[in-house]
């Protein structure tokens, strides 16, 4: 039932997407580098938090490296196929046909931003915004078919 409901979800997006051309490039751009930007917000914090000498330095780090490692290692144990490997459709953009659950983008953009948050809330927010439109929309169409 659940797969069902998944599949209407990611056909309902797939129609969306392919009759809008224009959202199909955002999706890229949104994918190609929303990690980047998250990984430079991360290091730019991280180093800000070294630089101060800030005892929240200790979290920051070890609570993203144990998220990263939950969500490395969930897809050894359900490994889950990419539903465009699935549906035997051609990827927007290039990456692995098998473990896509969960997401280590995902996962790991959202451990940054409630990491962040800590520190600095408007930056947090605003981080947790691009999380939104990236986990709402872009992640479940970043892999469909090109026009």
């Amino acid at each position: 039932m659940i797969k069902n409901i998944d599949k209407k979800i990611y056909f309902a997006l797939y129609n969306f997407t392919v009759s809008h051309g224009l959202i199909s490039k955002q999706v890229v751009f949104i994918t190609k580098f929303s990690s980047k930007f998250f990984s430079f917000i991360y290091f730019t914090v991280g180093a800000w938090l070294i630089y101060k000498n800030d005892p929240r330095l200790k979290n920051f780090i070890l609570i993203p490296a144990a998220v990263y490692l939950i969500v490395k290692i969930i897809p050894l144990i359900y490994n889950r196929r990419r539903p465009f490997a699935e549906y035997k459709l051609k990827s927007l953009v290039k990456q692995r046909e098998d473990q896509s659950f969960p997401s280590t983008h995902s996962g790991s953009s959202m451990i940054i931003a409630l990491t962040v948050l800590n520190i600095n809330f408007k930056l947090g927010v605003f981080m947790i915004f691009l999380l939104y439109r990236k986990l709402c929309f872009c992640r479940n169409v970043d892999n469909f078919v090109e026009r």
